[in-house]
């Protein structure tokens, strides 16, 4: 518990720093510029997605299951991994920047399109190689740097540098700036964290020359195919709004919404971090057959969830006019969509950590199933409520999409656990 505590508190201050940066790019870029930063990131996830495959869960997994045993497995695995994702992003960003040609008179806030799209790959290969040594430093059961790499650096670092950059210009910074800035600490990080792994783990060490890695016996672990398709629903899913907003709303409405969604998520993952210290400890139970423990584990990040979640709740139910005000004058909208996904999320904090608890018992499947129900009820009734009540009515479709997955995650986890 003590170790959650600690957890929690690292995600305070980057809770507080992303926050920070939300409020500094709404307030001077309005919900236009708000808007095409959220879609642009949003975009980013789902190439995230195809650079990773399902190798980053996997990859706490096998760490915590082999650390002590297969050094040069793991060493091979992650050197291997890497290479797939600078493979992989550079096959997209040629594809992208061919197909941007046919709009090569589009641009945003005197951005052009080939450059934004540039910006969310390299960000996107910046973030998997980043997020994959984090998951490796999970796995080790080293959750302070896991956290202080994936969630903590980031956003002060960029808070710094756009506040720098004022006093060095007087004059407040321009969208690309923002980008650039962005994209450059992006890749200091990614050097930052192989050369903290490397430290950490000198006889795991990852290599920076990558040519002649091999690791096909993990590469393809079944495993893997299930994650791919979980983190594929994963990613649709929660981004689903931003994708339908545009086709029915407009440009403000995906910032008004993505104000809304960000504060719901940054509060989500505070409860999310404490997967850090549970992941390798469930993993170590089912590799005992210890189920009562395992039942123990999850009722403790019921209990640590919904004390920390309710707080939140409470703020965003009875002061949320306040909070949306921080980020400008623009944003009013953002409140009653705030106050339904902030009842969503009151059910996923009461779930705890089993999708979690799923995936680290080998039980991917029945995660996918779950995810794969919430995807095809929020496809069906996103752009039917849209259509009828707006970005309203596509809150409550991805909400109760949202609440349908929990729900069924903690069913089936329970029910395992019970027939164990």
């Amino acid at each position: 518990l003590q170790k959650s505590f600690y957890v929690l508190f690292l995600r305070g201050i980057a809770t507080i720093s992303s926050l920070g940066l939300n409020v500094l790019i709404t307030r001077t870029f309005g919900s236009t510029g708000a808007g095409i930063y959220f879609a642009s990131l949003s975009y980013q996830r789902l190439i995230i997605l195809f650079t990773t495959g399902g190798y980053l869960p996997y990859t706490a997994r096998l760490v915590a299951e082999s650390l002590d045993k297969k050094k040069k497995e793991i060493n091979a695995f992650l050197g291997s991994v890497i290479r797939l994702i600078l493979g992989t992003g550079i096959v997209i960003l040629s594809f992208v920047l061919a197909g941007s040609f046919l709009f090569r008179n589009l641009s945003f806030f005197e951005i052009p399109i080939h450059g934004l799209i540039l910006f969310i790959v390299i960000t996107a290969i910046s973030w998997s190689i980043l997020r994959l040594i984090a998951n490796a430093f999970k796995g080790a059961r080293s959750p302070f740097r896991s956290m202080l790499l994936e969630q903590n650096f980031f956003p002060i670092i960029l808070i710094l540098v756009l506040i720098f950059s004022y006093f060095i210009t007087n004059k407040i910074f321009s969208f690309s700036f923002l980008l650039l800035a962005y994209a450059i600490i992006m890749i200091g990080l990614v050097i930052i964290a192989i050369f903290l792994w490397n430290a950490e783990h000198p006889k795991i060490k990852i290599p920076f020359n990558l040519k002649g890695l091999s690791s096909k016996d993990e590469l393809w672990n079944p495993s893997i195919k299930k994650f791919f398709q979980l983190n594929m629903v994963v990613v649709l899913q929660n981004n689903l709004p931003y994708y339908a907003i545009p086709l029915i709303g407009t440009v403000q409405e995906v910032g008004h919404f993505g104000v809304a969604y960000r504060l719901i998520m940054i509060v989500n993952m505070i409860i999310l971090s404490l997967s850090s210290i549970f992941n390798p400890i469930f993993v170590g139970e089912f590799k005992r057959s210890d189920f009562s423990s395992l039942k123990r584990l999850l009722k403790q990040t019921q209990w640590i969830s919904i004390l920390t979640y309710l707080p939140f709740f409470f703020v965003f139910l009875f002061w949320g006019n306040w909070l949306v005000s921080i980020f400008g004058k623009d944003f009013t909208e953002s409140i009653p969509l705030l106050k339904i996904l902030a009842v969503a999320q009151l059910v996923n904090a009461s779930t705890g950590l089993s999708g979690h608890l799923l995936n680290m018992i080998k039980l991917e499947k029945l995660s996918l199933i779950s995810w794969v129900a919430a995807f095809v009820f929020s496809l069906i009734f996103i752009p039917v409520l849209g259509l009828k009540w707006g970005i309203i009515g596509i809150t409550i479709g991805f909400s109760c999409g949202t609440v349908i997955r929990n729900l069924l995650m903690y069913g089936l986890v329970k029910k395992r656990l019970k027939n164990a």
